[in-house]
């Protein structure tokens, strides 16, 4: 009866913007599940930069030379490139896969020097959490990640 001209007030846009958004879904599902399985395997690759662009980077490496010590919150090349300055560091990340992978980059960190985790919940590409609804648990784990350093 879909698009029937007998039924003017049948539309099929409702079951096909339905059946899109549930398509979006299954596959945004399937990526995060691969993604989720990959880390688990594999871990991450930790390159011996910052994620950004040349003049960001640029910018980035000349502010962290000038300074005495460097909060971060997601870890990565940047963490990498303060341990090799020889930097004091807190770095603060929501994935304990990127933590472990990090760590086995930098290897043995100095007393000033610190990589840590915080539980948010279960994490997605980025460190973002899956789950973003406000509710108390998450409330409290996302408060906790701000003022874990």
């Amino acid at each position: 009866m879909l698009n029937n001209p007998e039924c003017p007030n049948n539309n099929s846009e409702p079951i096909e913007s339905g059946m899109s958004l549930l398509l979006a879904k299954i596959d945004s599902a399937w990526r995060l599940l691969k993604f989720t399985v990959r880390r688990r395997v594999k871990g991450f690759e930790i390159g011996d930069q910052p994620w950004m662009d040349d003049d960001s980077r640029e910018c980035f490496d000349r502010m962290l030379r000038n300074s005495a010590r460097y909060l971060e919150y997601g870890s990565g090349g940047s963490t990498v490139l303060a341990k090799r300055l020889g930097k004091a560091f807190i770095s603060v990340d929501t994935d304990p896969f990127m933590v472990k992978s990090v760590g086995r980059r930098v290897g043995k960190l100095a007393p000033d020097q610190h990589l840590l985790y915080a539980n948010i919940g279960w994490t997605g590409i980025q460190g973002f959490p899956v789950f973003r609804s406000l509710n108390g648990s998450r409330r409290r784990r996302w408060k906790a990640y701000v003022e874990l350093p």
